[in-house]
C-alpha cells in the first residue's frame, strides 16, 4: 500500500472518529477525557491538512480527492465546534472550580464564625463566673470591714466629727489633703462641706489642698514634693482649724509633713489611714485606721467615714432634708 493511500485512510478514520466524538459529547456534563481527545485530534488532523496543502501531496485519484475535500469540510465544521466546546468546557470547569473554592471558603468561614461564637460564648460564661466571684468577694470584704469599723472605730469617728463641729462653730475651717485616691477624697469631702450632703444648710468652710495645680507645681518645683501640703497649711491654716490627712499606708512623706506643720500651728489633726496605721496614726490627734492591706477596701471605707462626717454635720447644722 502506497504512502498516499495510507495517508488517505488515516485522514478518513481520523475525520469520522472526531465526528463520532462530537456527536456523542455530553454538553451538560463535560468529560475531561473527551476534551483531551478532541484537542489531540484537532492538532493531528490540522497538521495533516496543512501538510497536504503546502506539500501538494493531495490524493491523485478522483475518489481520493473527493474524500479528502469532504473530510476537510467536515473537519472544518467539527474543528470549530470542538474548539468552541473545549473552550466552553474550560470556562465551565474554571467557573465550577471557582464556585467550589468559594463554597469551601464560605463553609470554612461559617465554621470559623460558629467556632468563634462558641468560643466567645464560652469565654463570656467563664468571665461572668469569675466576675461574680470577684464581686461577691469584694462586697463581702467591704461589708466585713464596715462591721469591724462599726464595732471598733465608731467612737473615733464620733471624736473626729466633734473636733470638726467645734472648729466650724468657732469660725474655723477644715483642710483636706492626700495623694491619688486620697486627693480625690479630699476634693469630694470639701465639696460636700461647701455645698451640701443630704440636707439643706449653710455652706461650711472647707478647702482641698490638692486642687490648685499652680501652687502644687510651684511648691513642688521650688521646695520639693514633700512640702506641697505643708506650705499651704503654713499659708492658710489658723489655730483652731482642722487638718484631715488621708493616707492608705499612713507613711506618705508629704502627708506627714503636712500634719507636722499643722501641729506646729496648733491645728487639730485627723488621720484616715489603713493597714497598721503607719506614722500617721502616731502623729494625728485622732487616727481612724482601716484594718486591711487592700488599698481599694481602705479607700472605700475612707469615703464612707467621710460621708459619716457629713451626715453628722447635717444633723447638727442642717434644716430640711434635700431631695
Amino acid at each position: 500500500m502506497g504512502s498516499g493511500r495510507c495517508c488517505d485512510q488515516l485522514q478518513h478514520h481520523l475525520c469520522w472518529t472526531a465526528l463520532g466524538l462530537y456527536l456523542v459529547r455530553d454538553e451538560k456534563q463535560p468529560n475531561p477525557f473527551f476534551q483531551c481527545s478532541c484537542k489531540f485530534l484537532v492538532r493531528l488532523f490540522s497538521c495533516l491538512l496543512r501538510g497536504h496543502h503546502y506539500l501538494g501531496s493531495a490524493p491523485d485519484n478522483v475518489v481520493g480527492r473527493q474524500r479528502f475535500n469532504g473530510a476537510a469540510r467536515v473537519w472544518s465544521h467539527i474543528h470549530r465546534s470542538i474548539l468552541f466546546d473545549s473552550d466552553a468546557i474550560e470556562k465551565q470547569q474554571v467557573a465550577d472550580s471557582s464556585r467550589s473554592q468559594s463554597g469551601v471558603r464560605f463553609k470554612l468561614a461559617t465554621q470559623q464564625i460558629g467556632s468563634n461564637e462558641r468560643n466567645d460564648a464560652s469565654l463570656l460564661l467563664m468571665n461572668q463566673k469569675q466576675a461574680l466571684t470577684i464581686i461577691d468577694s469584694s462586697l463581702r470584704a467591704n461589708a466585713e470591714l464596715s462591721v469591724t469599723i462599726a464595732r471598733e472605730s465608731s467612737g473615733l469617728i464620733f471624736e473626729a466629727t466633734r473636733l470638726i463641729i467645734q472648729c466650724l462653730r468657732m469660725g474655723g475651717k477644715v483642710l483636706f489633703f492626700g495623694n491619688g485616691g486620697g486627693a480625690a477624697d479630699a476634693q469630694h469631702l470639701a465639696a460636700e462641706f461647701v455645698g451640701r450632703f443630704a440636707m439643706e444648710r449653710a455652706g461650711l468652710p472647707a478647702i482641698a489642698l490638692t486642687t490648685d495645680s499652680s501652687i502644687l507645681t510651684a511648691v513642688g518645683n521650688d521646695y520639693g514634693f514633700e512640702q506641697i501640703f505643708a506650705r499651704q497649711i503654713q499659708a492658710l491654716g489658723k489655730p483652731g482649724d482642722v487638718a484631715v490627712a488621708i493616707s492608705t499606708s499612713g507613711n506618705s512623706a508629704n502627708v506627714l509633713e503636712g500634719v507636722k506643720e499643722a501641729r506646729k500651728r496648733n491645728l487639730k489633726t485627723i488621720g484616715l489611714t489603713g493597714k497598721d496605721g503607719g506614722a500617721l496614726a502616731q502623729q494625728a490627734d485622732v487616727a481612724i485606721t482601716i484594718p486591711s492591706t487592700s488599698t481599694a477596701r481602705i479607700q472605700e471605707c475612707h469615703i464612707a467615714i467621710g460621708h459619716l462626717f457629713c451626715e453628722l454635720l447635717d444633723a447638727d447644722f442642717g434644716g430640711s432634708r434635700a431631695d
